[in-house]
């Protein structure tokens, strides 16, 4: 962790892929594309589904609080998109969450 980062490396990075997953969850359902950045879909066009995913990854990584690099137009965001994901990853086995926080 670098001087002046809240979240260490390795968080970062376990961060950024279940969010690349959720990215990539948006650009196979498509019927929420219009909650992507336009520029990004254009980036996306040509490359294959392991491309896509390494370049979203890095794309995510490279986001920053002060910078307008992420992929997803997060007012256009609702829970109801969200529950449809996490419900959709339950049924096919993947384990969303596999941590918990305890209070002390």
């Amino acid at each position: 962790m670098k001087q002046g980062e809240i979240i260490a490396d390795g968080s970062a990075l376990i961060y950024a892929l279940r969010n690349v997953q959720y990215v990539e969850n948006l650009l196979v359902d498509g019927s929420c594309l219009y909650s992507l950045e336009n520029w990004f879909l254009l980036s996306m066009e040509g490359f294959s589904n392991m491309q896509q995913k390494s370049m979203t990854r890095d794309m995510i990584l490279a986001m920053g609080q002060y910078k307008d690099n992420c992929p997803v137009i997060l007012d256009l965001k609702t829970f109801a998109m969200f529950l449809h994901y996490i419900v959709k990853e339950k049924i096919e086995g993947v384990e969303i969450c596999h941590t918990r926080y305890e209070g002390s």
